[in-house]
């Protein structure tokens, strides 16, 4: 696993984890903190991802001020 700062997500600054899995799989969570209750999102990892596309999915959640977004190719 590495990470790395980003410096504007959502205008706050931010880490992305990368991380890699068996048979080269790849995923990067994204963290930075939010405040601001977004619609629709829980406050756990969804069991599914919601959305994916071109072979990639993607999750979203937003826990104690803190939004996650989970990329997994």
């Amino acid at each position: 696993m590495t990470w790395r700062e980003i410096a504007s997500l959502l205008d706050r600054p931010a880490v992305a984890y990368e991380l890699s899995g068996k048979a080269g799989s790849r995923a990067t969570l994204f963290v930075v903190r939010y405040d601001r209750p977004l619609a629709g999102l829980g406050n756990a990892p969804p069991g599914k991802p919601p959305w994916a596309t071109g072979g990639r999915a993607a999750a979203a959640w937003q826990d104690a001020g803190v939004l996650y977004v989970l990329v997994v190719e």
